[in-house]
């Protein structure tokens, strides 16, 4: 990874709201790659783990910040892909569209996805009702 010496300022690196990898919305509503690239519901912090540990790149969380479109979308996250001088921290990443693909295929793929909070990926018990005779 580089140094910090050798990354543009913050205000330079590509932001990344989740919503710009969320399969369930639509081009309107700020989603930027296809459906084929995308994923629901990703969150900050999946998209700043991936960046940071999966593609090795400097990552800055902002839970605080707030989508345009919609406003009641928190967080993004702030990715640099190139030191100051141009040169790429990731191959395989050159732009911001790689970017969000790349992201888009892996966050499916994180082990704690798919379970269901609280009972440990259990289907609950279904409640049968009892058809009772009248008389």
């Amino acid at each position: 990874m580089a140094t910090k010496a050798e990354l543009p300022p913050d205000n330079e690196w590509t932001v990344f709201y989740p919503i710009y990898i969320n399969a369930k919305r639509s081009l309107k509503q700020g989603r930027r790659v296809a459906v084929a690239d995308a994923c629901d519901n990703p969150t900050m912090t999946e998209v700043e783990t991936i960046c940071r540990v999966n593609l090795k790149l400097p990552t800055k969380a902002e839970p605080e910040a707030m989508y345009s479109r919609d406003y009641l979308e928190k967080g993004r996250v702030r990715v640099a892909i190139k030191t100051k001088e141009g040169k790429l921290l990731n191959d395989e990443i050159p732009s911001r569209m790689a970017l969000w693909r790349a992201v888009g295929r892996i966050v499916p793929t994180i082990a704690k996805r798919g379970k269901a909070p609280g009972n440990g990926g259990k289907k609950g018990k279904k409640n049968k009702k009892k058809n009772k005779k009248k008389k």
